[in-house]
């Protein structure tokens, strides 16, 4: 999945290098729907990089409000911060780019540096919950093995094997003995896919079920209650 296939084009905030402290000033109020970490320069409609928000704010610190970005840059008083994802990025390469830059806020540049949008953290997680491994009713089950001892397709293969419909699985966790994998999956019986999954050696860490199924097993543990005081 690429980036551009999951976000529309969308408010950019971006500044020129020309543009003053004062006319940086006055554009904040455009962008107050949004704590932004980073706004953007560019220089003649190509990208140069990110300025962190709080450096942007302190400018109203300034006595002298047509100074203009280039000359702060040029006196070392506030510094560009070189990140952004090419277009044609996929969409699971933006959790990185988020973290490696402390940034809520990601700008996607063409091949030619040019700004075209950008993506929100909020973006970003809101796309993930509306996966169907998010949304689909179902059980979260978390298995562990050794690096190297493990096939997605035998994974598949022993939940299809239990009825089970797998949404989705990836690797959780890795250290140097062992790996979890986080599987959701629908159907099925979660007690026999276990035991399938402990039969090919893995190890069940952790079992998490939906609300929807947590009131059957209630619903059933109930009838099982009843039927023991007959």
């Amino acid at each position: 999945m690429l980036i551009e296939e999951v976000y529309p084009k969308k408010k950019l905030y971006c500044f020129s290098i020309s543009d003053t402290i004062g006319e940086v000033l006055a554009g904040l109020e455009d962008f107050d729907e949004m704590n932004a970490s980073h706004f953007f320069i560019e220089d003649e409609a190509v990208f140069l990089g990110a300025i962190r928000a709080a450096d942007i704010q302190s400018l109203s610190d300034y006595t002298d409000k047509t100074l203009s970005i280039a000359q702060l840059l040029n006196a070392e008083t506030v510094v560009i911060e070189k990140f952004a994802v090419l277009e044609k990025t996929s969409f699971f390469e933006y959790p990185k780019a988020f973290r490696d830059n402390e940034a809520n806020i990601i700008p996607i540049i063409d091949k030619n540096q040019k700004l075209v949008s950008v993506v929100t953290l909020d973006d970003f997680i809101g796309s993930i919950a509306n996966m169907p491994i998010c949304t689909e009713s179902g059980f979260i089950l978390i298995v562990e093995t050794i690096p190297g001892q493990y096939s997605m397709s035998e994974i598949s293969q022993i939940v299809e094997s239990n009825n089970g419909k797998l949404y989705g699985a990836f690797v959780s966790e890795w250290q140097n003995d062992s790996l979890k994998i986080t599987l959701k999956i629908s159907g099925g019986n979660i007690s026999s896919i276990g035991e399938t999954f402990k039969r090919y050696g893995y190890r069940i860490a952790q079992k998490f079920y939906t609300d929807e199924q947590e009131e059957a097993l209630k619903e059933n543990y109930h009838y099982f209650k009843k039927y023991l005081e007959f």
